[in-house]
């Protein structure tokens, strides 16, 4: 540049937007500028990371398709866009990579060597019964049956615990924040983590085999045991965020209000701060508002302070980033060997403001949106709070609003409905609903 006769401008460049070709069929809005900033940045680490395989970055010298980023995100990321070809062809190169003996890389395409983690393989299991419940795709279920029943059975068979996961080095709650200052590895148990997924992916096999016309008893059997080896072993004592999350969310816990009130008391004692890592913040949401805390959700979702979800968009940030500490309340950056700021894993909140927020959820009884469910969760900290998705049977639409009168909801379904709304559930057919609340 520094050669050239006339030094170049801004102008001068043009910016072109590479990712794989995708319909995009969710849209969230809000009150709140900076929540909505904060939503687009998810639609843009969608799309910086989605080209041909689902990167966990791509822009450092790495660009990997790591599975454990693409099952924390596949949710939202198929509300957002329509992406049910692209994991098609992602989960059909994972089987083929998975191993005979059944285990999985926790990369595809694999640039590693036999090298698996609790969170990361699961996504042979998790991906594919997201994209049925998502779009009804019993095919692709059809189509990974054995590859998902293959790395359940491999795990039960390498374990050094009967009933858990134990015995090999795990991810665990991955860039958790209560790790030293350039670690990845906090103070969560990754055996803890490692046990969840083992259960959530043999109770996956076990619905999958039913919708398939096959008897799942036995992995129904094995979830069954696994869960009740959890609460054998840990007592429901857990010690960090990230502990009590994963236990209310993969419904592990044996006394989930307790678990929930020592989440409370966790959050703060810590100043109402998050210290979770990639797992433990996918879920930290949905464990406060299945439990009664939605107001508590809020208040970490709208938290604008380091660390928070809308903190990095105070500063500029267009994309989420890899770390809570990508850039500190000091200036202070993690080592650059490894801090992207577009880096979608984070943006899995995405998904707390379509199912929580806006309430949308898919039946998983009747998937694909063929029935939905509506059961909004409202806050006095926003005015107003409205999402759409649109569905292979039409657009469906949520929307919330404070009114001198009260709450007005709005809901738009082209198919079957089953709305809650302050307690009160009806089921309606299709159509344009108002309801004072």
């Amino acid at each position: 540049i520094n050669k050239l006769p006339i030094p170049p401008e801004k102008v001068d460049f043009t910016a072109v937007i590479l990712h794989t070709k995708m319909e995009r069929t969710g849209y969230f809005n809000s009150s709140d500028a900076t929540l909505n900033k904060f939503f687009d940045s998810i639609i843009w680490s969608q799309k910086g990371n989605f080209l041909d395989v689902p990167t966990d970055c791509p822009q450092r010298d790495e660009r990997i398709a790591w599975s454990g980023d693409a099952q924390l995100f596949c949710r939202v990321g198929s509300l957002n866009f329509n992406t049910k070809e692209f994991y098609r062809k992602w989960l059909t190169d994972m089987r083929l990579e998975q191993g005979e003996d059944g285990w999985v890389p926790n990369m595809t395409p694999s640039v590693d060597t036999h090298n698996y983690s609790a969170g990361w393989a699961d996504a042979i299991t998790i991906c594919p019964w997201q994209m049925y419940l998502t779009y009804g795709d019993r095919d692709l279920l059809e189509e990974m049956y054995p590859a998902m029943k293959k790395w359940v059975d491999f795990v039960t068979r390498n374990t050094t615990t009967e009933y858990m996961w134990t015995g090999i080095w795990q991810f665990g709650d991955w860039l958790e924040l209560n790790a030293p200052y350039g670690e990845a590895i906090g103070k969560t148990r990754p055996d803890i983590i490692a046990t969840a997924y083992y259960a959530n992916s043999a109770l996956i096999v076990a619905k999958s085999a039913e919708v398939l016309g096959m008897d799942g008893t036995y992995y129904r059997c094995l979830h069954s045991k696994i869960v009740e080896k959890f609460r054998e072993v840990y007592k429901d004592d857990f010690k960090t965020q990230t502990e009590c999350t994963v236990a209310i969310y993969f419904n592990l816990a044996k006394d989930i209000t307790a678990v929930a009130d020592k989440l409370k008391a966790l959050l703060k004692e810590n100043n109402y701060k998050r210290d979770t890592g990639f797992i433990g913040t996918a879920y930290i949401l949905y464990a406060l508002s299945n439990t009664g805390n939605a107001d508590l959700a809020y208040r970490l979702l709208l938290d604008r302070e380091y660390p928070s979800w809308l903190y990095p968009v105070t500063l500029g940030a267009t994309t989420t980033w890899e770390h809570w500490d990508s850039i500190d309340e000091n200036g202070k950056m993690w080592p650059e060997k490894m801090n992207s700021f577009n880096h979608y894993a984070y943006g899995a909140a995405g998904d707390w403001l379509y199912r929580a927020a806006a309430g949308i959820m898919a039946d998983e009884q009747k998937p694909g949106f063929s029935q939905v469910i509506i059961k909004p969760f409202t806050t006095e900290l926003l005015d107003f709070v409205s999402a759409e998705i649109k569905t292979s049977h039409g657009v469906i639409k949520s929307e919330w609003k404070h009114e001198n009168s009260g709450i007005t909801y709005k809901i738009t379904t082209p198919v079957p409905a089953v709305i809650t709304i302050n307690g009160k559930t009806i089921a309606v057919e299709s159509g344009e609903y108002e309801f004072k609340g």
